[in-house]
C-alpha cells in the first residue's frame, strides 16, 4: 500500500471565535509513499472519503488542541514498569486524573527522552465511534501538531485562528490564542531579544488568514532577520503531509486502542511452513490457472477505479456492483437533463466552455463537481485574465467567484467557485 488517504477529522476552524465562522468540514487528501500529492484537498462528509480508503493505508490526524504532548525524561525499564513511570512524571502537568486519560508513547530519542502523547478517554472513543460509523479503518492516529515540519530553527503554521508551534527536535505544540499578533508575540518575542543567538523561522500562512497576520508578521520581520512566510493555498494539509508519512509521529492506536492483530500475526510460527506449502502450490498451478488469477486481479483493479471515479464523480452514491456503474451515471444524466437549462452539470459546464473559447490563454487545470456547485483550479496569464473569467461566467446566468488567486511562473494560478442559481 503505496499511497496514502490522510485524513483531518476536525478543522481549527471549529474553535475560531468569530460568530460568523461556521466549522470547517473534514478535509482529506491523497498521498503517495513520501507525502507528495496526487491530487487537490477534498473536504465533506467523512462518509464521502470511505470509498478512497479501500486498499490504501489510512493516517487520521485529530486536533492539536486535544492532545498533550511531551518528552519526559525517562528511566531505562520495560513494558508496564515504564508507562507506570511516565504517567506519574506527567501527572503533575495534567489537569485531569491520569485514570480518565491514554497515554501512548514513542521511540526513546538520543538525548534519553521520550515523546508522549496524553489525551482523554472519552476524546478517544469519540473519535473512534466517528471513523466506525463513516466505514473507515485507521492504521494511524497522530496529532497535528505532531506532525509539523522538523526544521531546524522553528516552524510556525497559522490556520483560522490557530498557532502551532514546533522549534528544532522538541515537541509540538497548538495555541488557541486571539488575536493572533498576541500569539505570535507569545510564541517568537523571546527569539526578538538582541541577546539571543539569531534562529531560522519559516512560517506558514493559510492564504485567508495573511491579511489578518501581515501586520505582527512585518512587526516580527524587523527583529529576525531569518524570518521567512510561505501561503499555504489549500491550508495545511499539505504540509502536514509530508511528516505524517515518515511514521516518526506518536501513534494514539496503542494500548487499549491499538488495531486488532491480524492472522498474519497470530499463524507467524507457521510461516515456513505456509510458505512451502505456496511454493507447492504454485508449482502445480497450470498457465490456464495463471491467466485466471491475473485477469481476476485486473478486474478487481479495474472495479476500484470504477468506485474511486463515481465516488469523486458522484458524491455520497455507492455502487456495490461495478457493472451497475453506467445506470447510476446515466440516471444522474437524465435528473440533470430535467432539471433545465439554467442549473446543473451540464449547463454550468456549457457555460464555463462558452467561456473558455473567449478565453484561448486560459486553462482549467482541475476540477470537482457537487450538487449546483463546481470548484475549479485555473490558469490565466494575468488577475485581469482570472476576473474576465469571473465575468463571463456572470453573464451567463451563474454566480462565479474568486476564492484565490496566486502568482506562478509568469502567470496566476487561480482558484474559482461556480455556483448554479438557487444554490
Amino acid at each position: 500500500m503505496s499511497d496514502t488517504l490522510l485524513l483531518r477529522l476536525a478543522s481549527v476552524a471549529a474553535h475560531n471565535p468569530e460568530p460568523d465562522q461556521a466549522p470547517t468540514q473534514p478535509q482529506w487528501l491523497l498521498v503517495d509513499g513520501v507525502g507528495g500529492r496526487m491530487g487537490i484537498v477534498l473536504s465533506g462528509d467523512l462518509a464521502e472519503a470511505a470509498a478512497l480508503a479501500v486498499g490504501r493505508k489510512v493516517i487520521a490526524l485529530v486536533p492539536g488542541t486535544e492532545v498533550h504532548l511531551a518528552s519526559p525524561t525517562l528511566p531505562v525499564k520495560r513494558g508496564a514498569q515504564l508507562e507506570q513511570v511516565m504517567r506519574y512524571a506527567l501527572e503533575e502537568n495534567l489537569a485531569s486524573d491520569i485514570d480518565d486519560l491514554h497515554f501512548a508513547m514513542g521511540k526513546r530519542q538520543l538525548d534519553g527522552s521520550t515523546p508522549v502523547a496524553v489525551v482523554g478517554h472519552p476524546q478517544m472513543a469519540a473519535w473512534q465511534q466517528r471513523l466506525a460509523a463513516a466505514g473507515i479503518a485507521v492504521d494511524a492516529l497522530y496529532s497535528e501538531a505532531d506532525v509539523l515540519p522538523a526544521l531546524s530553527g522553528m516552524s510556525v503554521v497559522i490556520d483560522a485562528g490557530m498557532l502551532y508551534v514546533k522549534r528544532s527536535a522538541s515537541v509540538g505544540a497548538a495555541l488557541d490564542v486571539h488575536p493572533i499578533g498576541d500569539a505570535l508575540q507569545l510564541v517568537l518575542g523571546d527569539l526578538t531579544s538582541n541577546d539571543a543567538t539569531p534562529i531560522d523561522v519559516c512560517v506558514y500562512v493559510h492564504q485567508d488568514e495573511y491579511e489578518a497576520s501581515i501586520q505582527a508578521l512585518d512587526t516580527l520581520r524587523e527583529r529576525l532577520p531569518h524570518l521567512q512566510t510561505k501561503l499555504l493555498p489549500e491550508g495545511p494539509l499539505p504540509l502536514f503531509a509530508a511528516e505524517a508519512t515518515k511514521g516518526n509521529a506518536i501513534n494514539l492506536l496503542s494500548g487499549q486502542y491499538a488495531r486488532k492483530k491480524s492472522w498474519n500475526t497470530a499463524l507467524a510460527p507457521w510461516r515456513i511452513a505456509a510458505v512451502l506449502a505456496c511454493v507447492g502450490v504454485l508449482l502445480h498451478l497450470s498457465v490456464s490457472g495463471l491467466q485466471f488469477w491475473q485477469l481476476t486481479r485486473a478486474e478487481k483493479k479495474v472495479d476500484q477505479q470504477l468506485r474511486e471515479l463515481v465516488a469523486q464523480t458522484l458524491p455520497g452514491i455507492e455502487i456495490s456492483d461495478t457493472r451497475k456503474a453506467r445506470q447510476q451515471f446515466e440516471t444522474q444524466l437524465q435528473a440533470l437533463r430535467a432539471g433545465g437549462s439554467s442549473e446543473g452539470l451540464l449547463s454550468s459546464l456549457n457555460a464555463l466552455s462558452e467561456t473558455m473559447a473567449q478565453l484561448p490563454d486560459a486553462r482549467i487545470d482541475a476540477l470537482a463537481y457537487r450538487p449546483k456547485v463546481i470548484d475549479l483550479r485555473v490558469t490565466a496569464p494575468s488577475v485581469d485574465s482570472l476576473a474576465r473569467m469571473q465575468q463571463l461566467v456572470n453573464e451567463q446566468g451563474l454566480h462565479a467567484e474568486i476564492q484565490s488567486a496566486t502568482p506562478r511562473d509568469n502567470k496566476v494560478e487561480g482558484r474559482l467557485q461556480v455556483k448554479s442559481p438557487g444554490a
